[in-house]
C-alpha cells in the first residue's frame, strides 16, 4: 500500500532519510531532469539502506550535474530527461559506489566531449569528470577542504530550510 497520493504502488516511492516519503520520480536537484530513480536501486530493499550522508551526496552532485547540464545547447527545449545514469548509489556498504558522490552516466544527444567542454566552462562545478567507455562519463564530487574554492556539500538545498513549520504570508508589495 503507497504511502504516497500519487504513487500507483510501492515501487513508486521511497522513504527518504530526512524528508519522508518521497515520489521516485522526483527531481533531486530543484527544476533539473534528474530524479531519485536514476540515483536510488531499482531494488524496494536497497532503496530502504540509503542513509542522510549518501542522500545528501547525492543531491549535491545532482545539483552540479545540473548546473553543467544547463550550459548544453538544447537544455531549454526538452520534454523528457535525457539521463542515463547506469551507476550512482549502491547500498551494499563495500560497494566503491556507496557513498552517493560518484555515478557514471550520459546525457543522451550529447557526446563526452561536450559535456566536458561544457563542464569547463562552468566556474567552480567542484566535479571530477572522467571519460569511460561508451561515451559514458564518471562524474565524482572533489573533496573540499578549508582552502578549496568547492563548497561545502549541503545537507540542504539553499532554497530550503531546516524548520518543518508553515510558510509565512507575503506582504503585499509597496505602492
Amino acid at each position: 500500500m503507497p504511502h504516497l497520493p500519487y504513487a500507483q504502488d510501492d515501487d513508486d516511492e521511497f522513504r527518504h532519510p530526512t524528508e519522508g516519503w518521497l515520489l521516485l520520480d522526483r527531481t533531486i536537484a530543484f527544476d533539473s531532469w534528474i530524479s531519485w530513480r536514476h540515483a536510488l536501486p531499482a531494488d524496494r530493499n536497497g532503496r530502504t539502506l540509503l542513509h542522510e550522508s549518501a542522500a545528501a551526496l547525492i543531491r549535491a552532485l545532482a545539483e552540479r550535474l545540473h548546473a553543467i547540464h544547463q550550459r548544453l545547447p538544447g537544455y531549454a527545449d526538452l520534454d523528457d530527461s535525457p539521463f542515463v545514469f547506469p551507476r550512482w548509489w549502491d547500498p551494499d556498504p563495500e560497494s566503491e559506489w556507496h557513498s552517493g558522490g560518484r555515478c557514471l552516466f550520459r546525457v543522451e544527444g550529447h557526446s563526452a566531449d561536450a559535456i566536458l567542454t561544457a563542464a569547463l566552462s562552468s566556474r567552480s562545478n567542484c566535479l571530477r569528470l572522467s571519460s569511460a567507455s561508451g561515451g559514458l562519463l564518471e562524474a565524482e564530487l572533489v573533496t573540499t577542504d578549508k582552502d578549496s574554492a568547492c563548497p561545502p556539500v549541503p545537507s540542504l538545498p539553499a532554497f530550503r530550510s531546516r524548520s518543518r513549520g508553515s510558510r509565512r504570508k507575503r506582504l503585499p508589495p509597496p505602492l
